[in-house]
């Protein structure tokens, strides 16, 4: 079952913010009777992601996985849903730990990307309410590249610092009202 990124919306507001990309793949016609599937997300979204999951974005290693993690999740839900195990990835990251959040990310997209890899057109087209992006240079070759820097070059380590400050904070918030909810049920059965 290929997927292949065929085009590339550069969805810009006046608030930077709420800047998004727009995805259109081509798809089996089981994913869709049209053969097309679009997927938005916001440009930012890396950053959360990058502090939830705990990704270091000094490291390049980190850097390439955040980037599968964020430009694989249209693709993750609607395949998953399509094989009727979507219950893989309905889970709160806030809920586990952060290393566990993130290696189940980690083995579905690395499941993926052996068995049903995306595949990128050939020659990319950048389009953008403002005519063609900035974005697209010569020497992009796909779709990818284009998208790979932006993630990158929107990785502020300031940024990222307080949303893993805040995102700690929330973990720490639903898991007390996990453990609490757990212990009222464990009363409840005694009692």
């Amino acid at each position: 079952m290929t997927w292949t990124l065929i085009d590339l919306y550069d969805d810009v507001h006046e608030a930077e913010e709420d800047d998004r990309w727009l995805l259109t793949y081509q798809v089996p016609v089981e994913v869709t009777h049209s053969g097309i599937f679009s997927y938005s997300y916001p440009k930012n979204m890396a950053i959360n992601y990058a502090a939830v999951y705990g990704y270091d974005i000094s490291d390049p290693a980190d850097v390439d996985e955040l980037f599968d993690h964020v430009s694989y999740q249209g693709y993750m839900w609607e395949t998953l849903r399509q094989d009727g195990r979507l219950l893989e990835l309905q889970h709160n990251p806030f809920e586990m730990e952060t290393s566990v959040a993130r290696s189940l990310v980690r083995g579905v997209v690395s499941e993926l990307k052996a068995s049903r890899p995306i595949r990128h057109a050939a020659r990319p087209q950048l389009k953008s309410l403002k005519g063609t992006s900035a974005l697209l240079r010569s020497g992009d070759q796909t779709l990818h590249d284009v998208l790979k820097r932006d993630l990158v070059a929107r990785l502020d380590p300031e940024a990222v610092a307080t949303h893993r400050e805040l995102a700690a904070q929330s973990r720490v918030v639903v898991q007390d009202r996990m453990w609490s909810m757990a212990l009222r049920i464990h009363r409840t059965r005694e009692g």
